[in-house]
């Protein structure tokens, strides 16, 4: 039964993933429009109120126990790589499964979507949801609660609003009940105007919400944080059977949420988890028992695959309901964002959205992402495919902005925000895990700058903010930037490169800063060791390429004192904009987003396989790539 303990963690993560995120941050305050929390998927409390019995909460579950759950019981896991069950696969699946269902089970739906027992979430009487009587009621009612209460130090805690949500219900109805709400709100506290800060499946619910609501005056400020617009891969991949867990970016998603800056997810690079992916495999069913019916699974399911997955999963008649609500969602309204949020903003909604991209899912689904939801889920922007990035001289107009200046290709050439709902209005964070906003200084300060904005916001308004950025998470360990260019693009304007320590707690000492795609190098020994948040001036040494809109890339490896890991290695992507732009191939779209590692020119077969069993082969590709720089730096003229 351990192994049943074990893996019914592994389920818990369908409730971890979209839980709400805390969000610190700085910003002028806004104190005449209270602010509405809607928050990510499963973050609401849900309620069991039967007739003539006293109310029992079913569901309400705490990230940070879960988190713990999942570092104790997945990562030291039985099975990990090279673990035998002896064929015992099923058997364990159903056993977890089961424990699933007692879990979860009083959630389940009917065939047309209405919940089985009398289920409800907490009140939505704003009386009853704002900071202020939650924080003596019960402050676990309180949604990103970091965010909550840096809100009401600045517009007061009387102002700041939770609004409490249904998540098994599609995202139109749970729209209608925001719609309620935000009424409410605004006789509640006399205030025309609210602004609302709605993450993940609650971005879902707000983009229906402006779809069909979004222009009758009531909203000032709106920030969309890693909104499930457009569907979430997780959901897909539950209910096709395609889990096939990426257990390095699962292990990386919860070492960023449990603030820890040492990093064993290399440990599993190259490992095989055959096993517990068939386990978690076993186990779907009795998830789907529980979660098949619910809405807003069903408005998760990217539109690619909404139709054939219908086909297979729901009886057209029982279902009638259930299809008719999703069909909805799928066929009207989410191909309308684009519109509605222009309609949105010119009847003065200042909105915005915040998304994050460069990750893996973490279940199986290849697509560039935050490891939950779909970068282009989010955005509407066009995204290279997973593992590709968009071939060099690449300029990507879009129907929502074809102005070429605007240059809304990303750093990495993987993403074309041209094509996105709100081109000068979406900002990129490239490496940040789903809802993992509250621990990247940069992100939290963005948010709520957009939120309490006192007037309307675009990217070019600020350039501490530039539309595409790299995730300051201090577990990230270092950030980079040339002197000169704004982030993630370089010029012959460039003299140098800025490293600088993004840790809180740690020194740091570079080992190797090596370039790719161009013929520079940097004189990474020089730096010393860096103190937390110190930076580095790097003199760049060699000719940078006469080109522009080409891909090049840095990678910076370093030792970390104090922390458990062993050498670290993060790599940045680069613009090269230093002369004309060779002529872009559109029967040739697309190049590896990564350049090759020369490792594999040294190893043979044999070799290869060794370190890689030994969970050796990126730190030896960090030395060998740490001798090639030094090599390069000693043997190039001063």
């Amino acid at each position: 039964m351990n192994h049943t303990k074990k893996l019914l963690c592994l389920l818990m993560i369908f409730a971890l993933v979209f839980s709400a995120s805390m969000l610190p941050a700085q910003a002028q305050p806004n104190e005449k429009t209270p602010v509405i929390l809607v928050p990510g998927f499963s973050s609401s409390a849900l309620f069991l109120r039967e007739a003539g019995e006293p109310e029992q909460r079913v569901w309400g579950l705490s990230p940070d126990e879960l988190l713990s759950l999942i570092v104790e019981n997945i990562v030291k896991s039985g099975l990990l790589p090279g673990a035998q069950d002896g064929g015992r696969v099923q058997m364990i699946g159903d056993a977890v499964g089961r424990q699933f269902m007692s879990v979860a089970g009083d959630l389940a739906c009917n065939p047309d979507g209405t919940s089985v027992l009398p289920v409800e979430p907490y009140s939505n009487d704003p009386a009853k949801t704002s900071v202020d009587y939650l924080d003596a009621y019960d402050p676990s009612l309180i949604h990103m609660p970091a965010l909550a209460y840096s809100l009401a130090e600045r517009v007061g805690a009387e102002n700041v609003f939770n609004f409490h949500v249904d998540f098994r219900q599609g995202a139109i109805a749970c729209a209608k009940n925001l719609r309620a709400y935000v009424e409410e709100v605004k006789q509640y506290t006399g205030s025309n105007q609210v602004s609302i800060f709605a993450l993940s499946h609650g971005g879902q619910v707000a983009g229906a919400y402006l779809s069909l609501f979004g222009t009758k005056g009531d909203l000032r400020n709106v920030v969309l944080n890693v909104p499930a617009l457009g569907g979430a891969a997780l959901a897909y991949d539950v209910l096709s059977g395609n889990i096939n867990l990426n257990v390095q970016s699962l292990i990386a998603f919860v070492e960023t949420g449990k603030l820890s800056e040492s990093q064993f997810s290399w440990l599993s690079q190259e490992g095989s988890f055959d096993t517990l992916n068939a386990v978690v495999r076993a186990c779907l069913p009795h998830i789907y028992n529980v979660i098949g019916y619910w809405g807003s699974i069903w408005d998760f399911i990217p539109r690619e695959y909404y139709e054939q997955l219908k086909a297979d999963r729901l009886n057209a008649r029982a279902c009638a309901e259930l299809i008719a609500k999703s069909d909805q969602m799928h066929h009207a309204v989410v191909p309308g964002f684009a519109q509605s949020f222009y309609e949105c903003q010119n009847a003065g909604v200042r909105l915005s959205i915040v998304a994050a991209s460069g990750l893996a899912s973490v279940t199986g689904l290849q697509e560039n992402s935050d490891a939950i939801i779909p970068t282009e889920s989010a955005t509407g922007a066009r995204c290279a495919p997973f593992g590709k990035r968009f071939a060099d001289g690449y300029a990507g107009m879009g129907a929502q902005c074809a102005d070429l200046s605007h240059n809304h290709i990303s750093p990495s050439m993987e993403i074309n925000a041209a094509q996105g709902y709100l081109p000068e209005n979406t900002w990129f964070i490239d490496g940040q895990f789903h809802g993992q906003s509250f621990w990247d200084p940069y992100s939290r300060v963005l948010i709520e700058t957009l939120l309490l904005a006192d007037a309307p916001m675009d990217i070019y308004a600020d350039p501490a903010f530039p539309q595409f950025h790299a995730s300051t998470n201090p577990r990230d360990g270092v950030f980079v930037c040339f002197d000169q260019s704004r982030e993630g693009y370089l010029s012959g304007e460039d003299t140098s490169l800025i490293v600088t320590n993004l840790s809180e707690t740690y020194p740091l000492r570079l080992v190797s800063v090596l370039a790719k795609g161009m013929d520079v190098h940097f004189s990474a020994l020089t730096a010393g060791e860096l103190q937390p948040g110190e930076s580095a001036t790097l003199r760049l040494r060699g000719k940078l390429p006469e080109t522009s809109r080409t891909h090049a890339a840095v990678t910076v490896n370093y030792y970390q004192s104090g922390t458990l890991s062993l050498l670290k290695s993060r790599t940045f992507d680069f613009t090269i904009m230093n002369g004309p732009a060779p002529e872009y191939n559109p029967s040739s779209p697309f190049a590896e987003a990564e350049f090759p590692d020369t490792l594999h020119e040294i190893l043979n077969e044999k070799t290869d396989r060794l370190l890689t069993k030994l969970r050796l082969k990126e730190l030896f590709s960090i030395v060998y790539n740490t001798v090639q720089d030094l090599t390069k730096r000693f043997s190039s003229p001063k």
